[in-house]
């Protein structure tokens, strides 16, 4: 970290290998739409990069990526809210991702299900809830990432429990 934070690409670039994956599926999750996880990974990255700077490394290099990840996909959520989209299918009869042969069909009928769920929350509880139980980050880093208080991260996650039961 100290070595980006000094400048070096290289050090940027291990950086972005390590970090990659794990924010783009944060930022999939949120979306459901593999460009747009895409193109927000990305910006996630070039404001890392560009704020490099900022960057203190006594706290959490992980909460410190995750809080940009977040403030860049709630910018996109309030853009888009102010323009409707429409995506275009070329070829209909040919879904867009394939079905893997490993997973049985319950579990894919399982794992859409909650997907759609988890997309009908509110913005922060979707964000507690993923932070939490798929990127496995401990409460204190989910106040570090969202700025709030620990205890105000209990509650939004319990109220997302709340939430996710209700509406699955």
């Amino acid at each position: 970290m100290a070595r980006a934070k000094n400048g070096s690409i290289d050090a940027f670039e291990q950086i972005l290998y390590a970090y990659e994956k794990q924010i783009f599926s944060y930022l999939f999750r949120h979306t459901g739409h593999y460009q747009e996880a895409e193109d927000l990974t990305q910006d996630t990255f070039l404001k890392a990069y560009s704020h490099i700077d900022a960057l203190n490394l006594d706290k959490s290099f992980r909460a410190w990526l995750y809080t940009i990840a977040t403030h860049t996909l709630y910018d996109w959520l309030r853009r888009k809210r102010l323009r409707r989209e429409f995506y275009i299918l070329d070829d209909p009869t040919h879904p867009v991702e394939t079905i893997d042969e490993s997973r049985p069909y319950e579990s894919i009928e399982t794992t859409d299900a909650v997907e759609r769920t988890l997309l009908k929350l509110k913005p922060e509880y979707q964000t507690v809830l993923l932070l939490y139980y798929t990127h496995e980050l401990r409460y204190s880093d989910i106040a570090a990432v969202l700025n709030l208080p620990v205890n105000t991260v209990k509650t939004y996650l319990r109220r997302a429990h709340l939430a996710f039961k209700h509406r699955y």
